[in-house]
């Protein structure tokens, strides 16, 4: 149908346990660096760039947060799971 679009909206409430972060579960830097990486990438899927230039921003958000263990491989996986979600059936 012209004229008409439809906007994708993620959010994502993952937790450190999700994302697999270093340290101890009670820790609240932890649980506030899982938080933070949410709302985050959140932010750059709904501006809703290319996936390449998404692939790129995340992996900087990551990366802010390599001391929890985030840009290691189980947080890679974790993004790109996030990622296949949210551009579901567009090609790569």
């Amino acid at each position: 149908m012209r004229n008409v679009y439809i906007k994708k909206t993620i959010r994502i409430g993952l937790t450190a346990n999700d994302w697999q972060l270093y340290g101890d579960d009670d820790d609240p830097k932890r649980d506030m660096a899982a938080f933070e990486m949410n709302e985050k990438i959140e932010a750059v899927l709904n501006a809703h760039p290319p996936r390449e230039e998404a692939v790129i921003a995340i992996s900087a958000i990551l990366n802010q947060y390599s001391k929890f263990g985030a840009y290691d491989s189980e947080g890679m996986h974790v993004a790109e799971d996030l990622l296949e979600v949210f551009y579901e059936g567009e090609s790569k």
